[in-house]
């Protein structure tokens, strides 16, 4: 085991949360028992015993919603983590996406585009971070170690916030802000790319307008409907 790296997950406001997070453990445990686990929350920490070796206090006020997620780096107790959002579950060991990050600061899968759905304003965009491509990913999923590099393109994403409408970002589940387009900008402007490497495509989400995913944790396996066809991973 290397235990300077773990697995960092958020679960606050609501118990339905701190539910999924427990199951998220559980799922990771299955493949990877010596994985250290590590849950921020403003929840009643009795909720997570015995799922989490650290269960992080914090206060969500200054960051509310999916936006707490900027906060990551100062969350996390571990020199190496993967976050993971609670309703995600593990079907293969997480070990295999620290091997395949390492060396590396920050890093997420994704495809990288000249533009996108985040930006409703490319000429604004461009104007403030050129590039002739962002990254474009699910946020469910970040990699990065406690670095010079990592600490800065969180620190740009959250001074990025301020320019949310500015930038005419665009907003998600009844208007909220999104923490995506400014951790992608946040890249751009470092010089990073997404990885985009179908050899592991470790994040398996179905895609609009179904929505619905096949997950059998104890089997490994998991299905889901993307661009027209299904596709199988176990």
């Amino acid at each position: 085991m290397k235990d300077n790296r773990g697995v960092l997950t958020i679960a606050h406001t609501k118990p339905k949360y701190a539910w999924q997070a427990v199951n998220l453990a559980r799922s990771i445990r299955l493949r990877a028992p010596d994985l250290p686990l590590a849950v921020a929350t403003d929840l009643d920490p009795a909720a997570f015993k015995g799922a989490f070796e650290h269960v992080i206090p914090w206060d969500f006020s200054r960051w509310p919603g999916v936006l707490c997620k900027l906060e990551a780096y100062g969350m996390t107790p571990f020199e190496t983590t993967l976050f993971v959002e609670t309703d995600c579950l593990a079907v293969r060991s997480l070990h295999v996406v620290f091997d395949y990050f390492d060396g590396q600061q920050f890093a997420v899968f994704g495809r990288n585009e000249p533009t996108t759905s985040y930006f409703r304003s490319l000429e604004l965009v461009r104007a403030l971070i050129p590039s002739p491509t962002y990254p474009v990913f699910n946020g469910g999923l970040l990699y990065f170690r406690r670095s010079p590099l990592a600490e800065e393109i969180f620190r740009r994403a959250k001074e990025l916030s301020r320019l949310y409408d500015c930038l005419h970002l665009a907003r998600v589940r009844g208007g909220m802000e999104s923490d995506e387009p400014l951790i992608g900008l946040a890249m751009a402007k470092a010089g990073l790319r997404a990885t985009d490497d179908r050899r592991l495509d470790i994040m398996f989400a179905p895609e609009r307008p179904l929505f619905h995913i096949d997950i059998d944790v104890l089997a490994g396996e998991c299905s889901f409907v993307r661009l027209g066809r299904v596709v199988r991973r176990r």
